[in-house]
């Protein structure tokens, strides 16, 4: 893992989404495509603390404008 981004939906962003629950995005950067693959096959669909994880492979172009929101923790 290159790095990891920890993302907190604002007050604003639950109210668009209607989602009663407090949602967090966590970005994982993989050093090389086939790390990617296999942590995706891995981890999608596994249950944690009581929620089913949804992994995906995520769009370069979104996931630099949600990066520049001032809700991002990097964690290095």
């Amino acid at each position: 893992i290159a790095k990891v981004v920890v993302h907190v939906a604002s007050e604003r962003e639950l109210q668009q989404t209607g989602s009663p629950h407090s949602e967090v995005s966590i970005f994982l950067q993989y050093v090389d495509v086939d790390s990617a693959k296999r942590a995706l096959e891995l981890f999608d669909g596994r249950w944690f603390a009581g929620r089913q994880v949804n992994a995906q492979l995520y769009d370069p172009d979104a996931y630099r404008v949600l990066t520049s929101a001032d809700t991002m923790v990097y964690m290095p």
